[in-house]
């Protein structure tokens, strides 16, 4: 435990007021005790290495950053103990690593959002110290999900199951030279379609998604705007003439709103809901302006989802899914091909 997390003082300080107590606390001399212990620095970027511990870049000096922030502090042997995730100086999420006696790597994290303890994940390592499976564990131990790693020289072949062993995605994962990811392609359990993401090396951020089938393009390519802080602004798709077809709203990095263009006398609009923890709650689907139709989740305590319903307005339910879907065509099927049970037979709208 750190001495930031010992006090209840300073636990009950937002990140910002830290940093500047820290600051006091050296030029008063009492910094020598504090230094000794750990390394605390705030980051905008946050980057996905080959080996599968992320890494941090875009050191921060303002002590009140805008938009997403990294504060990650090390140890005195340069070990990651924490990595707390901020949004315009609020604490959204933390992990708190563990290792096994003088291990430079974490064999175990726990995870927190708002606050809240959610989960433990467990790691298991090859030879070489790279993340070869993630158990995803609730509090009280049990496996919700889990994920496998195959590394390759300059790609990884990630598989995601569920706490049962059944396929739920499958990525290829390309890194660049120096090591960081600038490239990946998912594959959903059910279906022939595929998401190619293209990435920017030095910030990690998605700069283009393109969705195919069978080598393909067969929706929209989506290109990403950020504002001088980091934040995603808004997600413009394109189709294959370069016309305009939908944009994607965000508010804090969340999605906020999905809007597409009219087609005939439809004018399609998604809105999103979150929770505290920054999960969604909710996706509602209005159709010229009326909603028709709103997808919740049932969800495990760490987050993982273990099905999302559709009703429409009156509670009726006309589909579930064993998976986060977040979008629907009007005959009730999954945008991304995951696997459905429908039961409103007619067109949705």
């Amino acid at each position: 435990m750190s001495f930031l997390d010992r006090s209840p003082f300073l636990r009950s300080l937002s990140a910002m007021k830290v940093a500047r107590l820290w600051l006091l606390l050296l030029a008063l001399g009492f910094g020598q005790s504090l230094t000794s212990r750990a390394e605390i620095r705030f980051c905008r970027y946050e980057l996905t290495t080959q080996s599968g511990d992320p890494a941090y870049s875009g050191v921060l000096t303002n002590l009140n950053p805008r938009g997403p922030t990294y504060e990650v502090e090390k140890d005195t042997a340069a070990r990651t103990m924490r990595v707390a995730k901020l949004q315009n100086g609020k604490r959204i999420s933390e992990i708190r690593y563990q290792f096994s006696g003088d291990e430079k790597l974490p064999n175990v994290y726990e995870q927190y959002k708002a606050g809240e303890h959610t989960g433990t994940v467990n790691l298991q390592r090859s030879e070489n110290g790279s993340i070869k499976r993630e158990d995803f564990r609730s509090i009280q131990g049990e496996i919700t999900r889990y994920t496998e790693y195959v590394r390759k020289p300059g790609k990884v072949e990630m598989t995601e199951y569920s706490a049962e062993g059944a396929l739920k995605w499958k990525h290829r994962l390309f890194f660049s030279e120096r090591g960081f990811l600038v490239r990946q392609i998912s594959f959903p359990a059910s279906g022939t379609q595929s998401l190619e993401i293209e990435l920017d090396e030095a910030t990690g951020q998605k700069k283009s998604a393109t969705q195919f089938k069978a080598d393909k393009i067969v929706n929209d390519t989506v290109k990403y705007t950020y504002d001088g802080d980091g934040n995603l602004e808004r997600a413009d798709a394109y189709n294959a003439s370069g016309e305009w077809r939908s944009t994607q709203e965000y508010s804090g990095n969340l999605l906020s709103k999905r809007v597409y263009r009219d087609t005939g006398s439809i004018k399609k609009e998604i809105s999103f809901i979150y929770d505290a923890k920054e999960q969604l709650k909710a996706s509602a689907i209005s159709i010229n302006s009326r909603v028709v139709c709103t997808l919740t989740y049932d969800r495990l305590p760490d987050g993982t989802a273990k099905r999302t319903l559709a009703k429409d307005p009156d509670g009726n339910l006309w589909a579930e899914y064993p998976s986060e879907v977040r979008e629907v065509d009007r005959q009730g099927q999954p945008v991304a091909g995951t696997a459905a049970t429908i039961y409103k037979k007619d067109p949705w709208w």
